[in-house]
């Protein structure tokens, strides 16, 4: 399964979700945002990847979300990590390929994950 716009959730959602549910083993204590997004993605990625790769996409998820402000000045677009996803293709070491390449020129992820979402094939 490829995430699609449907199924992957926005910055403004996984801030919601924070928001409403904090850190329920402790009464008055929030959760990070970061282990919030993570365990909001982790089903989504799961789905993609071999479970023994999972935890190692979702720390390649936070480290292209942390690098891409050093990188292009803005906050990390949620498409990007759809894209990451689709363009992998289900695969660790392509992944880390695509999370590289997102930090060079995140058109070319774009268009490879268009093509993987198309069914292309060469």
């Amino acid at each position: 399964m490829i995430p699609d716009a449907e199924g992957w959730p926005s910055s403004a959602e996984i801030e919601r979700i924070e928001a409403t549910f904090g850190d329920q083993s402790r009464p008055g204590a929030a959760r990070s945002p970061r282990v919030v997004a993570r365990e909001v993605r982790r089903p989504l990625v799961a789905a993609s990847f071999a479970a023994m790769s999972v935890d190692a996409v979702l720390d390649l998820i936070e480290t292209v979300e942390l690098a891409w402000p050093v990188v292009y000045g803005e906050e990390m677009p949620d498409r990007i990590e759809r894209d990451l996803l689709a363009a992998s293709g289900g695969s660790l070491i392509d992944y880390v390929h695509m999370a590289r390449l997102a930090l060079t020129d995140w058109r070319d992820v774009a268009a490879i994950a268009e093509r993987s979402r198309s069914g292309w094939r060469e």
